[in-house]
């Protein structure tokens, strides 16, 4: 009788520690468990259908920043612990395109800390839907001529022309009249190379450095010297230096890209834009 006893208490006691180390296992429990963290994750597409990769993400109030990648897909952190701790409130998580309409989430903060299942995000820390971003200006640049040789000497002319998708845009040419100079970056495809041109002659009515920009398309030509050999061989990019004056955007939003950003210069080149054509090629031979 004691034996049976003894072995009915053991087989209690294995059963309440099973059901113990399995507590954190229960569906019951799971959001207990995996809430509180800090991370975000989210997918942003472009209405138009443009890849939306290097989309920029920022996080209001604690300026911290992420890319999309090619699939539209992002992960943003909120800073370690020590930075963060006590905080507590509705922030807006904002996605920006420079020539797209500005969007955002709210997301809530405990602690320092994402509260799950709170505002746009679910209880899996994901954004409760796709954001969408839309489209308010088209950049369309064309090279003449978009094939040289390895020894072009002479001029490339460079006509960028801006379209309205909606209400009117203005647009700055940065340092048209105080520098007296118009500007663009030739970037090399798939590099870092950059070269930085300037103007040499402008057709048509440059008369002003901003630019009221509505759905009749408008188009402004500059024409750049090249010297002999200054060009390597290779497929580029030539990039308008403008500026884009639509909406009220948070100013460290602009600052979380990058020191400088709207100087021209390489850091240029971190403000999100979606811009079409564009291409020269300089051929080997």
């Amino acid at each position: 009788m004691k034996d049976a006893i003894a072995f009915c208490l053991a087989l209690l006691v294995a059963l309440c520690a099973a059901l113990l180390s399995g507590c954190t296992d229960n569906p019951f429990f799971k959001d207990k468990v995996s809430g509180g963290t800090t991370a975000v994750r989210g997918s942003v597409q472009l209405a138009d259908g443009q890849t939306p990769e290097g989309v920029f993400v920022w996080l209001d109030g604690f300026n911290n920043s992420a890319r999309c990648d090619a699939a539209g897909r992002f992960l943003l952190n909120l800073p370690p612990q020590s930075a963060s701790a006590g905080i507590n409130g509705t922030f807006q998580l904002y996605f920006y395109v420079a020539n797209y309409q500005l969007n955002s989430a709210q997301v809530v903060v405990r602690n320092g800390e994402f509260a799950y299942d709170q505002a746009d995000i679910n209880k899996n820390g994901e954004l409760t839907k796709t954001l969408l971003l839309h489209k308010f200006l088209r950049i369309a640049t064309r090279v003449e001529p978009s094939i040289i040789g390895p020894n072009f000497e002479g001029r490339l002319l460079m006509t960028v022309t801006l379209e309205a998708i909606g209400d009117t845009v203005t647009v700055k040419f940065p340092g048209l009249f105080t520098e007296f100079l118009a500007k663009a970056i030739l970037k090399k495809v798939g590099s870092d190379e950059i070269m930085l041109l300037l103007l040499s002659n402008a057709f048509g009515a440059a008369s002003s450095d901003l630019q009221i920009v509505g759905r009749i398309p408008y188009s402004r030509s500059i024409a750049f010297d090249i010297s002999r050999g200054s060009i390597l061989p290779g497929d580029y990019e030539l990039i308008p230096y403008l500026l884009i004056k639509h909406e009220t955007i948070p100013p460290k939003l602009i600052q979380g890209l990058g020191s400088n950003v709207e100087a021209f210069g390489k850091e240029y080149l971190k403000i999100p834009f979606r811009r079409e054509g564009g291409n020269l090629k300089v051929l080997t031979d």
